[in-house]
């Protein structure tokens, strides 16, 4: 069955397209609570991507993350540590499949990017906060340009793994899982 012939226009000229803007949200509150329970040494979980998704690659950081970041350290001065967490499933097309949680290395914004946060270089303060943070995810998540590449990676970290997996612990398989992205980011640059 073809639903539209390749080539097709798709806006029709005689249609009345609709919009809606939607009005601004006001995340003042938001930031509020999230700098105040850091401040306090309370912690909470971000998704600086904004969203999930099932690209192969990591999608532009929001600068949120950064904000609520430097907030808290202006308005109590605790310096919030940020600790990057990947998420790897095992068969993510299959219903409860496993998944395995992993932590990088702890991460604290430099004295140089408070600083120039506080002087209003903001966006650049912000830009290189994200840019450390981006760093630090990919250290703990499998990415790649492409799901061909990705499907490559994963076919030949199933070649290289034993059919049996039962000796080893959850610890050892996501070490495999590791390696196999480290080595491919390697050998691409």
């Amino acid at each position: 069955m073809v639903l539209k012939s390749p080539g097709a226009q798709i806006h029709d000229p005689n249609i009345e397209y609709g919009y809606q803007c939607l009005p601004k949200v006001d995340q003042s509150n938001v930031f509020k609570h999230v700098e105040e329970a850091l401040g306090n040494g309370g912690c909470i979980a971000m998704f600086p991507e904004g969203g999930s998704h099932d690209n192969s690659d990591l999608l532009p950081f929001k600068a949120g993350i950064a904000m609520m970041t430097f907030g808290t350290i202006l308005k109590t001065g605790q310096v919030p540590v940020v600790i990057p967490s990947g998420l790897k499933y095992f068969k993510r097309d299959e219903f409860r499949s496993r998944v395995v949680v992993e932590f990088g290395r702890p991460y604290k914004p430099t004295k140089k990017m408070v600083n120039l946060y506080k002087s209003g270089e903001k966006r650049k303060a912000i830009a290189l906060f994200l840019k450390d943070i981006e760093t630090r995810m990919r250290e703990v998540v499998m990415t790649a340009p492409s799901v061909n590449e990705l499907q490559a990676i994963s076919m030949a970290r199933n070649l290289y793994l034993p059919k049996n997996l039962e000796g080893f612990t959850q610890e050892q398989e996501n070490e495999i899982y590791m390696r196999f992205s480290k080595g491919y980011n390697a050998m691409k640059d």
